[in-house]
């Protein structure tokens, strides 16, 4: 009896055994799917989608065309917003994962050849979610890829709930180790085998810079080459050091045509006859109502407004024109006879109006940006 006890006790073993392990064989082939199968496709698959597919963590790809470009060039040409899967906290990953947008434009002007330059355009702040909204700045007439990684709590890459939003993991080595991933990742696509380039303008400028620190300290040689453009960093709230320096320093060296894009600032505010003419002007340029109909209230927010993207318009074109396709179209603040209306059309110029006013300008090459891809290219071959 004891006998038979002990052989019905191994069998009961023996099959809990081999229920175990068909279990975790069934486990395993679930966790073994080919990620590429699980890729959702958005937009249509070609040549491109199958080469993101084979990029690790690409959860889903959505394919977007261009409608309307800068430059008609790009009109047609598909923009590809790639979502990949991240770590929300890369130094311990229990803490999960969240999803973080990409878009990228393959090469201008366009051709498959994966030994093309990547342009990699770090943000500051979220990517649009619309091929005809996605600005590519960097080196016009070049061949080349361009990547955007939305940085992390903007837009729809959050590593937190919306509702639940503590920005814990927000930090320069956090977002510089997203790049990271995310360049790892493409470069294993075969379509990206050139030379890569890390650049951006401003806070984006700055991710930039901390993506080159953290890449040394941390050995990854993601990037060929770093290209910072006025990238400021700012070591408190109250330091006035950098607007001293272009106050001092900056505007009493620039030619006079670059002195007047800071009187035409002042003139604004101005309490002249000449300002509050050039205040009607951009009023009217601004679709509002008079500026002496406005209440205090109102001119002052019309004021802030106007300012403000005065300086923003001014900043892009410093950061993204070469300055002699554009110097001859600073109007004269100081002149006796003004005109207020292209006064008022210069200020308000955003980046497509702007270049309708150099298009009209001149028929030279307006795609000429500074400083010059070309002196880029140099480096690349380095």
């Amino acid at each position: 009896m004891e006998k038979k006890l002990i052989a019905r006790a191994w069998m009961l073993i023996a099959l809990v055994y081999c229920f175990a392990a068909l279990t975790m064989t069934s486990c395993s082939k679930d966790d073994d799917v080919d990620p590429e199968s699980e890729v959702i496709i958005d937009g249509g698959e070609d040549q491109i989608t199958d080469g993101l597919k084979k990029a690790p963590g690409v959860g889903r790809i959505r394919k977007d065309v261009r409608t309307t470009a800068q430059d008609p060039e790009l009109v047609g040409c598909p923009v590809y917003f790639v979502y990949f899967k991240q770590l929300v906290d890369h130094n311990d990953a229990s803490k999960g994962t969240f999803e973080q947008k990409v878009a990228i434009t393959m090469s201008y002007p366009y051709n498959d050849d994966p030994e093309n330059t990547t342009v990699l355009h770090t943000q500051g702040y979220n990517t649009p979610d619309k091929a005809d909204e996605v600005w590519t700045t960097t080196f016009y007439g070049i061949n080349y890829n361009e990547v955007q990684v939305e940085y992390r709590y903007f837009g729809t890459s959050l590593p937190e709930p919306f509702e639940n939003l503590e920005f814990n993991y927000l930090s320069s080595e956090q977002a510089s180790a997203d790049l990271h991933v995310i360049v790892s990742a493409l470069k294993q696509t075969g379509l990206f085998n050139g030379k890569w380039m890390s650049t951006g303008v401003s806070k984006s400028g700055i991710t930039t810079a901390l993506y080159a620190y953290y890449d040394e300290l941390n050995n990854w040689n993601d990037i060929d080459v770093y290209v910072p453009f006025c990238a400021p960093f700012i070591l408190g709230l109250d330091q006035t050091e950098t607007s001293d320096y272009i106050e001092n320093e900056i505007i009493k060296d620039l030619p006079t045509q670059k002195k007047w894009l800071f009187d035409l600032g002042r003139l604004l505010v101005d309490n002249t006859e000449k300002g509050e003419t050039l205040r009607e002007a951009v009023a009217k340029a601004y679709d509002e109502k008079s500026y002496n109909e406005m209440t205090d209230e109102e001119k002052a927010a019309f004021l802030c407004k106007t300012e403000y993207y005065y300086m923003t318009n001014l900043f892009a074109r410093f950061s993204y024109y070469n300055i002699d396709l554009w110097k001859d179209l600073i109007p004269n603040p100081n002149e006796e006879d003004v005109d207020f209306e292209y006064l008022a059309t210069f200020m308000k110029a955003d980046s497509k109006e702007f270049d309708k006013l150099i298009d009209n300008y001149s028929k030279a090459n307006t795609r000429a940006v500074a400083p010059e891809g070309e002196r880029y290219l140099e480096l690349l071959k380095k």
